[in-house]
């Protein structure tokens, strides 16, 4: 069972990065936005679910959480810890992303529910 996008606010300081994405993961990345603004009933900065699901993908890799487990303390980085966004927590939460064996040629974990 998938879990879900914890949508919490958080101080931290916020890094512009830049990525090009194909065309179709685009397409799919505004169907699952659209898709959650409907769940819940509100709107979602594209950014900050994208920044969510990046979040929750990188919680989800037990071999990069075992990489981190290794690292001394002080460099460690909370699994809890959400970026910010500047969205209010009313905002509930979103599914997280999960693998979807439905979709021929993505990689696992690429595929959005």
């Amino acid at each position: 069972m998938p879990t879900k996008l914890k949508l919490d606010i958080d101080d931290e300081e916020i890094v512009r990065i830049t990525i090009s994405v194909p065309e179709s993961l685009a397409a799919r990345v505004d169907d699952y936005l659209a898709f959650n603004e409907k769940r819940i009933n509100k709107k979602i900065p594209k950014a900050y679910l994208i920044q969510q699901m990046l979040q929750a993908c990188l919680d989800d890799d037990k071999d990069f959480q075992k990489h981190l487990s290794a690292k001394p303390a002080a460099v460690k980085v909370a699994k809890s810890e959400a970026p910010a966004g500047g969205q209010p927590a009313a905002l509930g939460q979103i599914p997280r992303v999960s693998d979807n064996a439905d979709s021929p040629g993505n990689p696992p974990g690429a595929a959005f529910n």
